[in-house]
């Protein structure tokens, strides 16, 4: 395992004691998930990469009146480390947009969806559906 905020350039052993309960309705984690035993944040497996890595943001209904989700998904969207395509949604075309300052710091392909976040996700979920069928 590793440290998301690379706190210590330190690997650790879980000696196979990692047991993940996972809610197999959602595929999602139940419970705590694996943190650094230094600086206490996430800990994640170590995976090593061969090419730079390809990450996607997908931001569901954050608006401006708590702007921290907004900064977080655009810090992301912009990180060096990888290119990562953005997708925000959000039923308010005004808080859908991408600011101009992220999208001209990355690589990466923004996309703004007006719509509320079951509706776009449910629409991307059976385009992609379509597509695996070709």
């Amino acid at each position: 395992m590793q440290c998301i905020n690379r706190c210590r350039k330190r690997l650790w052993n879980t000696n196979n004691a990692l047991k993940l309960n996972v809610d197999p309705k959602t595929d999602c984690v139940i419970g705590r998930l694996p943190h650094c035993p230094y600086c206490k944040k996430l800990a994640r497996p170590n995976v090593l990469m061969f090419d730079k890595s390809k990450l996607l943001v997908i931001e569901l209904g954050a608006g401006t009146a708590v702007p921290t989700v907004r900064h977080e998904s655009a810090v992301t969207f912009v990180d060096p480390r990888w290119t990562a395509d953005f997708i925000r949604i959000n039923p308010s075309a005004e808080h859908s947009v991408i600011e101009s300052y992220y999208r001209n710091k990355t690589k990466g392909q923004g996309i703004e969806i007006i719509l509320d976040a079951l509706t776009a996700l449910t629409l991307i979920d059976e385009a992609i559906k379509k597509k695996l069928k070709q």
